[in-house]
């Protein structure tokens, strides 16, 4: 686990979504990350998360060895076969120790084409609270991932 989590950390950078200073009825946030840039993120629904040069260190069949490597995580484990169902930033939290970190793996999963990131928003939500309230019970999730390293683009 720790050599994945050290790849993710290096490889991805995390970007707001708009204000920092947020006010949702008697709820207050402040989100420090930097402003997106907007150009080669990946929308995550909190937050945008974009690419270091340290992702073309690796192929994708290297990623997906390190997620293979990683089964047993932080708080919980995640299989191969669970991460192919699509689990949400929430689970796959849990297992990198981290609900950002699990945002970056996501992004990650996308950048390498062996998943895809999904939202409220790309399911067409876009209404607020509703969006936020989905996104906050797990709608951001993985639209599974490639079962097997020989389904990784080189």
């Amino acid at each position: 686990m720790s050599a994945l989590r050290e790849f993710v950390q290096q490889a991805t950078v995390v970007y707001r979504h708009g204000d920092v200073v947020k006010f949702a009825g008697d709820v207050v946030s402040i989100d420090a990350f930097p402003e997106s840039p907007r150009e080669t993120v990946v929308d995550c629904h909190f937050i945008d998360v974009g690419f270091t040069d340290a992702v073309s260190t690796r192929t994708a069949r290297e990623f997906y060895a390190l997620v293979a490597d990683a089964e047993i995580g932080e708080f919980g484990s995640i299989s191969m076969e669970r991460l192919a169902a699509g689990p949400s930033y929430i689970e796959i939290g849990g297992w990198v120790g981290d609900q950002t970190l699990a945002f970056q793996f996501m992004a990650l999963c996308e950048y390498y084409h062996l998943s895809k990131v999904i939202t409220p928003n790309s399911l067409g939500i876009t209404g607020q609270p509703l969006a936020d309230s989905l996104a906050g019970s797990g709608y951001v999730m993985l639209a599974g991932f490639k079962s097997s390293p020989m389904d990784a683009p080189l």
